[in-house]
């Protein structure tokens, strides 16, 4: 594999290259490359967490875990930040760093709620079912 600064480079020119061509209207390709150039300048940044385990792949893989929790129940974080309170910090901070904000405040709650409904309702429902099971094939 690569070295790690290379992986930060590329990383950083992928990540650059697809931000710059998202702000670059003009130009009529840019809805194929910026999804492309995105995805490149990931598989670098999943190579530095692998390589570099002082950034935490354990906090990332949680992530992984939740990830349909998060999918079924951001839309509660989307409209409330983004649909509520995004007009209000974009008009002082402008948009980009409103996105800034924005993003890791409403990723940050999704997290947190989709950990309480793992706790609170994916596991005992779980649970609950493995009973009921359990009890129906104890039975035949």
């Amino acid at each position: 594999g690569l070295p790690v600064l290379y992986d930060l480079l590329l990383f950083t020119v992928f990540t650059a290259a697809s931000v710059g061509l998202w702000k670059f209207e003009p130009f009529r390709g840019q809805f194929i490359l910026v999804p492309c150039l995105t995805g490149i300048s990931f598989v670098f940044l999943v190579e530095l967490f692998r390589k570099l385990p002082a950034l935490n792949l354990g906090f990332i893989g949680r992530i992984g875990q939740l990830s349909y929790s998060m999918y079924l129940i951001h839309f509660v974080f989307a409209y409330w930040i983004f649909g509520l309170l995004a007009p209000h910090i974009v008009s002082r901070t402008g948009p980009d760093l409103g996105y800034l904000i924005i993003f890791p405040v409403s990723s940050g709650l999704t997290f947190l709620l989709a950990l309480l409904s793992e706790k609170y309702v994916e596991k005992p429902s779980i649970a609950l079912g493995k009973r009921i099971i359990n009890h129906y094939a104890d039975k035949s």
